[in-house]
């Protein structure tokens, strides 16, 4: 027979696993945020498709779809930006990019969050629209915050 002090002890003990596990209920995931900089002096509609890289369907794949539109940048600045905070759950995506007025302008990027382990520093994904300056042609460049310093 279990003793009223075994049993009070285990009831302390179960409540304090009980709750301990319920604690990391409440905590959120690191969330990704999109910036789309226009550096071209002409306005684009940007659409922007993220897949899981892990999904055996297509349907499964996709994530994240939407279309943004970016005017041009203003005199004073070097591009115009658009921010879309906290998308979707930052994770390993496929990030496939193309400019829908220019449909032969795409690219196909894969992230990797890198900030989930430093607090207060969100991951965020560059998308910017350029153009070269001999041809004018038009391209699309990502870039990442990086907070794991540099490989190796």
């Amino acid at each position: 027979m279990v003793s009223r002090r075994g049993v009070l002890a285990l009831g302390g003990w179960t409540s304090t696993a009980v709750l301990a596990g319920c604690s990391g209920f409440g905590t959120e995931t690191e969330r990704l945020t999109l910036e789309l900089l226009n550096f071209d002096s002409e306005p684009h509609t940007v659409a922007v498709e993220l897949r899981r890289t892990d999904a055996d369907e297509y349907s499964e794949a996709v994530v994240f779809r939407d279309r943004f539109e970016l005017e041009t940048p203003p005199e004073d600045d070097a591009a115009s930006q658009h921010r879309e905070p906290d998308v979707i759950e930052s994770d390993e995506y496929q990030v496939r990019v193309h400019l829908e007025d220019a449909p032969a302008t795409r690219e196909t990027y894969r992230y990797y969050p890198d900030c989930a382990d430093h607090e207060g520093t969100a991951d965020r994904l560059l998308i910017e629209v350029r153009a070269e300056r001999e041809s004018g042609n038009r391209y699309l460049r990502f870039q990442q915050n990086v907070c794991s310093g540099s490989p190796g």
